[in-house]
C-alpha cells in the first residue's frame, strides 16, 4: 500500500527524513521497505516483530500473540529515527530513506517494543 510522499520527519538538529519510500535493501515478504527488519522485537517474549500490510498502511505485528494489536510502522520508525538522530546526529544527516536500515544497524543491536508504540527500549551496539 502506498504511503503519502509529502510526509516529512523533522527533528531538532535539522536532520529530516522524507517519507518517500523507495527501494530499500531490507524488505518484508510483502515488499515493504522496512528499516527495522530484523531489529524490532517484542519486549515480553523477545520474538521478532514482522512488517505486515493492513488496509490503512503498514504495521509491525507480533507472531507471539503478546500484543493485542499491531503497531503502525511509520510511528515506530519515526520514534527510532528520532532516537538514533539524538544519539548520533551525524550518522543520519543526508541519509537516504533506502539507507536507513544500514544506518540503524551501525548503532543498534535491537529495539524492543512494549505494550504501546512509544514503549521502546534501545539496545545500542558497542
Amino acid at each position: 500500500m502506498a504511503r503519502s510522499r509529502g510526509t516529512r520527519w523533522e527533528i531538532t538538529d535539522g536532520v529530516e527524513l522524507n517519507d518517500a519510500r523507495v527501494a530499500a535493501p531490507d524488505t518484508s515478504p510483502g515488499g515493504y521497505p522496512s528499516p527495522l527488519a530484523g531489529l524490532l522485537f517484542c519486549a515480553t517474549c523477545e520474538r521478532q516483530m514482522i512488517p505486515m500490510a493492513r488496509l490503512n498502511g503498514w504495521v509491525y505485528g507480533a507472531p507471539c500473540g503478546c500484543r493485542l494489536s499491531p503497531v503502525d510502522a511509520l510511528t515506530v520508525e519515526r520514534l527510532v529515527f528520532n532516537a538514533v538522530a539524538a544519539h548520533h546526529p551525524d550518522l543520519l544527516a543526508g541519509t537516504a530513506v533506502g539507507d536507513l536500515s544500514s544506518a540503524f544497524r551501525e548503532v543498534l543491536s535491537e529495539v524492543r517494543i512494549g505494550g504501546a508504540a512509544d514503549e521502546l527500549e534501545f539496545i545500542w551496539s558497542t
